[in-house]
C-alpha cells in the first residue's frame, strides 16, 4: 500500500474524520469563515469503497498510478481502493495487458467502473492515437458475468452503460460520463440535498455542472421545476435518457456551467458541483441575481471558501455544513453546504 496514494491508511477511523474536518475548518478560518464544521458521515465500507478506479499502464503493461503531486509510478493498492467487484476481475484484466504490452503505447487511461453487479472497462487513448479495437478481442472474457469494454462511449464488447439506484431511483451512465466514486456517500449526498430543496420549496432549481442528473433528477421527481446545465454530450445525452426514463420533462443544456452569468436562468435555487478545481468566478456573478439560496457540493473546501466568504459579504449566511467520506483513507473529503440569503427564514 502506498501511502502517497492512501495517505491516511495509517489512522483508525475516527482519526480520519477528524483530520478531515479540521481540513474543512481550516479551509474556511483562512478566508475568515467561522462556522462549526462536523465530522464527515461515516460510510459503510473504508476499505473497498470505490466503484470507479482510473489506472495507467506501465511499458510492460501493469497497472500504475501516479503518486500525489507527482509522476513517479507506485502500484495501486486496488484491493483497499475498489468495490469486490473490480478486485475480483482487476488480476486477470492486468495479466492480459501484461500479455497485450504492445496495447500500452496507445492507451492513456485504464477505468474500472461497477454499480457492484457488471464491472466495465472504459479505455481512453493517449493524444492522437487510437486503440485497434480489434485487438482488444479477448478482454471482455476477464470481466465476468455481463462484463463489457468501451474506448471513449465507442462499445468494444457488451453492454458498457450502467444502472446506479441512486436514492430509490434508477440512473443510466456512459462509460465516459462522471459518476460519484462512492456510491454509498454519494446516496447520503443525494438525500440530504433532496431534504434541503424539498424545505425550501422553489419555484426552479438550476443545476450548474449537472452530469447525468445525479442530484437534479431526484429533485425533478419531487415535483421541483430544474433547468440543468453540463458540458459533456455524454453526460447531457444521459441526462435526458434519465429524464425519459423517469417521465420527467425538464431542460437540458449543454453548455460549460462556468460561463453562466447571473439572470440567464429564472431560478431562486442555484446547485453548484463543480469539478476539483472549482468554478473560479462564477459565484461572484450569480449572486448577483440575488437567489434564495445556494446549495454547494465540493470535493475541494480549498475552492469552496473563497466563493462562501462572497456570498457572506452579499448578505447571505450559512445555513448548514455536512461533510461526507467520499474517500476513505485519503485526505479528500467532500462537502455539502446550504447558504441563505439573510432575509429567509432558516429551514427547518
Amino acid at each position: 500500500m502506498d501511502a502517497s496514494i492512501l495517505d491516511l491508511a495509517h489512522l483508525d477511523v475516527d482519526a480520519e474524520r477528524e483530520h478531515k474536518r479540521l481540513i474543512v475548518e481550516r479551509g474556511f478560518r483562512k478566508v475568515g469563515i467561522d462556522e462549526e464544521v462536523p465530522l464527515p458521515l461515516s460510510v459503510p465500507h473504508r476499505a473497498g469503497s470505490r466503484a470507479r478506479v482510473q489506472l495507467r499502464l506501465d511499458d510492460a503493461g501493469r497497472f500504475i498510478m501516479y503518486a500525489r503531486g507527482s509522476h513517479d509510478p507506485v502500484e495501486p493498492p486496488i484491493d483497499q481502493m475498489a468495490r469486490p467487484a473490480i478486485v475480483s476481475v482487476a488480476p486477470a484484466v492486468e495479466a492480459w495487458f501484461h500479455a497485450h504490452a504492445e496495447l500500452a503505447a496507445f492507451i492513456e487511461r485504464v477505468e474500472f467502473r461497477t454499480n457492484d453487479e457488471r464491472v466495465v472497462l472504459a479505455l481512453t487513448p493517449k493524444p492522437r492515437k487510437s486503440i485497434p479495437s480489434r485487438r482488444l478481442d479477448g478482454l471482455v472474457g476477464c470481466l465476468g458475468s455481463g462484463g463489457a469494454v468501451a474506448v471513449g462511449n465507442r462499445v468494444v464488447a457488451g453492454e458498457p452503460k450502467l444502472d446506479f439506484q441512486v436514492d430509490g431511483l434508477s440512473l443510466c451512465f456512459s462509460p465516459k460520463t462522471f459518476f460519484q466514486v462512492n456510491p454509498d456517500a454519494n446516496r447520503q449526498i443525494v438525500a440530504m440535498v433532496r431534504r434541503w430543496v424539498r424545505a425550501l420549496n422553489p419555484e426552479h432549481v438550476l443545476d450548474l455542472f449537472a452530469g447525468a442528473g445525479n442530484l437534479s433528477i431526484p429533485l425533478a421527481v419531487d415535483g421541483a421545476a430544474v433547468t440543468l446545465v453540463e458540458d459533456s454530450p455524454s453526460a447531457c445525452a444521459d441526462a435526458r435518457a434519465n429524464l425519459e426514463r423517469h417521465q420527467l420533462r425538464q431542460t437540458v443544456v449543454k453548455r460549460n456551467a462556468v460561463t453562466v452569468d447571473a439572470g440567464e436562468y429564472f431560478a431562486d435555487v442555484i446547485l453548484l458541483d463543480p469539478p476539483r478545481g472549482g468554478s473560479g468566478p462564477l459565484v461572484e456573478r450569480l449572486v448577483v441575481g440575488r437567489p434564495r439560496a445556494f446549495v454547494f457540493v465540493s470535493c475541494n473546501a480549498r475552492m469552496l471558501a473563497p466563493g462562501l466568504r462572497h456570498i457572506r459579504r452579499e448578505g447571505y449566511r450559512i445555513d448548514a455544513v455536512q461533510l461526507y467520506d467520499m474517500f476513505p483513507l485519503t485526505s479528500h473529503v467532500e462537502t455539502l453546504v446550504l447558504a441563505q440569503r439573510g432575509d429567509q427564514p432558516p429551514i427547518a
